[in-house]
């Protein structure tokens, strides 16, 4: 799931054709994390689930602003119903967006 870190091996340097992804929600950067950190809690919500949404929820914003996420990613993200409605959204990405935001949530997993 592209939101989480994991990425498709093998990504391309340019985001992938792909059909278009009804846009619903906050596509802004700060949008998607708050979305993001949403999706994550929905799905339990101890302390320490609560302290890594936020996490993410950082990093996604650093690196959707840093990296200019297209709008078809931030949408994709955006329009998720579950983490698992993440999958594909990868294909929007560039491979060198999808490395850096892998890079700094797994710096997470040490912290764990």
């Amino acid at each position: 799931m592209f939101v989480f870190g994991c990425g498709s091996p093998g990504a391309s340097a340019e985001p992938k054709p792909t059909t278009a992804v009804p846009v619903t929600g906050d596509i802004s950067c700060e949008g998607v994390a708050a979305h993001s950190r949403s999706l994550m809690l929905a799905v339990g919500g101890d302390e320490k689930l609560r302290v890594r949404a936020e996490q993410i929820a950082k990093i996604v914003v650093r690196r959707c602003n840093a990296d200019g996420w297209s709008m078809e990613l931030r949408g994709c993200l955006a329009s998720a119903k579950t983490p698992d409605d993440t999958e594909g959204c990868e294909d929007f990405a560039t491979e060198a967006q999808e490395d850096a935001l892998e890079k700094e949530t797994e710096l997470l997993e040490g912290d764990d």
